[in-house]
């Protein structure tokens, strides 16, 4: 697990956020609190070989955030470390090498998805935006879509915090008639709870 102690607040380059022990696993860019510059978002991921003979070998990721500032400099606004899973927590579907996530900028909103699993699997799409009264970045959006790959169910929930919003539809297996059947969509008020992107904890998606 990566010790945020070790990060600087205030660097002039992105490898200056990159502690002994650590890697960039990748490096993307885009403003994400709309001042017009190019905010960078680091996944880091522990600087050990990616095999130990054959075997995948586990190594721990985190997310950190940096703002550039009107000087040029870039500020580190926020670390997560148990957002990202770790190379061996993707099951059957991860790579070779284990499995990464997939991550993006749009419209100044990171943009995360995840896909794990082998019979069972789970794809989790989660959005963040910086808010400026917090200067934090804040869980606004959450997707998880299960299915079961060998009878076709599958379950899909959205939840959009900023309208407070939760829809549910997804088809169930009938081992009756052994045949899918399609479940009623549904929509349910959520409670107004700002959660933050150092909150979000993967293990939770695997219940």
């Amino acid at each position: 697990m990566l010790d945020i102690s070790r990060l600087p607040q205030n660097g002039a380059l992105a490898s200056d956020f990159v502690p002994e022990g650590w890697q960039i696993e990748s490096a993307i860019s885009g403003d994400l609190n709309s001042d017009g510059k190019p905010d960078t978002v680091l996944t880091l991921i522990e600087a050990l070989p990616a095999k130990v003979g054959d075997v995948p070998n586990e190594r721990y990721r985190a997310l950190v955030v940096l703002l550039q500032t009107k000087t040029g400099k870039l500020q580190r606004v926020a670390v997560a470390t148990r957002l990202l899973r770790c190379s061996t927590c993707y099951g059957m579907l991860a790579g070779p090498n284990g499995g990464e996530p997939v991550i993006r900028i749009v419209k100044g909103v990171i943009i995360i998805e995840e896909l794990w699993g082998s019979r069972e699997t789970a794809q989790v799409t989660l959005r963040f935006r910086y808010d400026l009264s917090s200067k934090r970045l804040v869980l606004i959006g959450e997707d998880i879509n299960r299915t079961d790959r060998a009878t076709g169910a599958n379950s899909y929930e959205s939840r959009n915090f900023l309208t407070g919003i939760k829809l549910t539809e997804g088809v169930q297996y009938d081992t009756q008639q052994n045949r899918l059947t399609e479940n009623s969509p549904k929509k349910q008020r959520l409670p107004k709870i700002k959660r933050f992107i150092e909150d979000v904890d993967y293990e939770d998606f695997d219940h």
